[in-house]
Parts: C-alpha cells; sequence; structure tokens
C-alpha cells in the first residue's frame, strides 16, 4: 500500500482516537491483577503501563499498586526510561533524568538497578537481569540493548495502556531497512554512573508522519497474542520471538506492514 496507505491509516487511527475509548474500568479486588499476570509464561517482562485505569481499578497508590504484582509474578522487570530530549539539548544525565514518556516510568526510576547507556531510548531494569550489551551507537539496531532482549524472548507486556505498545516494531524496522525510517546522528554529552563523556549516537527518524496498526499485528500474531483483560483494565501480552516471526515472514513483501 505504501506511502499513501500509511497516512490513510494515520488518519483513520487518529480519528479513531478522537471518538474516544470505549469501555470503562470496573472497580477489582486486590488479587486480580496478580491473577492476570498469571497467565503469562515469563521470567522477564518490558512493561508498558498506563497509572490511571490501574488507579480506577483497585484505588490506592497505582505504582505501589502495579509494581507489588508485577515483582510477585516475574524474575525481572524492564521498562522504557526514553529521553527524547537528548535529541534538541545534546545532554543528558541517566543518573538522575526522569524518564520524559508516562508516570510509571518516572517512578520506577527509583527502583531501577540498572539503565543502560542509550541516551535517547535507554531501558530501566530491576530484578535478576543483566545486560551482556556493554553499549550501544543505534538505539534499537543489531547487537544493542533492544535485540537482547529478543534473543532472550522476552515478555512484552502492557497493564492499562490505551492500545498495545510494543517496541519490538522498532526493532524490526531497523532489521528490515523500513522504507519510511531513516537513522539520525546527535551529538552531545551523557553521564551515568558518575561519568561524564562526549557521544555520537544514532536512532531512528520517521521520515514521515505514520501511526502502527497495532490491532492488525495483534490479530497476526493469534494465540501468541495473550488477552487477560479483566474489569476494563488492558492486561495483553506476547513474546519477543513471536512478534519478530510475524514481522520477519511479513515486511520483506510488505514493507509498509506495520504502519497500513
Amino acid at each position: 500500500m505504501g506511502r499513501l496507505g500509511a497516512y490513510a491509516h494515520a488518519a483513520r487511527s487518529l480519528a479513531a482516537d478522537k471518538l474516544g475509548r470505549s469501555g470503562t474500568v470496573t472497580s477489582l479486588p486486590d488479587g486480580a491483577l496478580r491473577d492476570a499476570l498469571a497467565g503469562f509464561d515469563a521470567d522477564t517482562a518490558v512493561v508498558y503501563a498506563g497509572l490511571s485505569d490501574v488507579a480506577a481499578a483497585f484505588g490506592g497508590d497505582p505504582y505501589e499498586r502495579l509494581a507489588d504484582a508485577l515483582f510477585a509474578s516475574f524474575d525481572a522487570i524492564l521498562t522504557p526510561g526514553f529521553t527524547f530530549s537528548f535529541r534538541d539539548t545534546g545532554y543528558v544525565d541517566l543518573d538522575r533524568a526522569p524518564p520524559e514518556v508516562g508516570t510509571f516510568g518516572r517512578r520506577f526510576l527509583a527502583d531501577a538497578d540498572v539503565r543502560t547507556a542509550d541516551p535517547v531510548f535507554s531501558l530501566l531494569a530491576a530484578g535478576d537481569f543483566e545486560f551482556d550489551a556493554d553499549g550501544t551507537r543505534c538505539s534499537y539496531a543489531p547487537g544493542g540493548y533492544w535485540t537482547e532482549l529478543h534473543d532472550r524472548d522476552v515478555l512484552y507486556l502492557n497493564v492499562g495502556t490505551g492500545r498495545f505498545r510494543c517496541s519490538a516494531f522498532h526493532v524490526a524496522e531497523l532489521r528490515h531497512d523500513a522504507p519510511y525510517v531513516s537513522i539520525t546522528a546527535h551529538r552531545g554529552v551523557v553521564r551515568r554512573d558518575g561519568d561524564t563523556h562526549a557521544v555520537t549516537h544514532y536512532a531512528p527518524t520517521d521520515d514521515h508522519y505514520r501511526r502502527f496498526a497495532r490491532e492488525k499485528v495483534a490479530a497476526d500474531l493469534g494465540d501468541a497474542f495473550r488477552d487477560r483483560s479483566v474489569g476494563g483494565l488492558r492486561v495483553q501480552g506476547c513474546r519477543a520471538g513471536a512478534i519478530d516471526s510475524l514481522l520477519d515472514d511479513r515486511l520483506p513483501d510488505d514493507p509498509y506492514y506495520l504502519v497500513t
């Protein structure tokens, strides 16, 4: 379908967003979230969370509610620690800078044992997990932190999000040289673990506006996509390996598959 198809899908997606989400989150018993998470057979989860829906379901401090359930269910938890401002300012302190997307990540920073050295698309990790990779010059590229997660077949998990979020899509775009993505160099200074150094870091940039066809991808994943949602609270997940298998099959023949 190409670029025009990507524009058309983006327009439909934006129109659907303006109509608002259907359904509401109902009050749930304390054990409902752990019961839902028990349906995922994984040791390590990369988590994308919406705390507003968690609060609506359980009350109290939604971060504490979710974090307690996650650490009870998995050996290791990771979540994005993205700092997009590095692309404009040329400076980031990865020891202290709060993630710039989502309240969950900002709260998780205090619990994290590790933050990866990517100045734009870092990962926060806590629990029984250590990276073999010790750096990356290009976000999402082979040999970096994100591809190591795929080598380990981690679970991509969404709790309380408005739509299924998954950085595996970006990994696949680079692996298959998506025609609507280019690589941009960002020069600046990074502080991490008390050390400061100059870097030239490369990160993917969309060449034109697009939105992922998340519902289509979820449907095409079939049984590999697990939906454990309860009481209107989205609890969905899929293994990295299953996502890679689908996209490795579709993208060679349809390079716009993810965005149409």
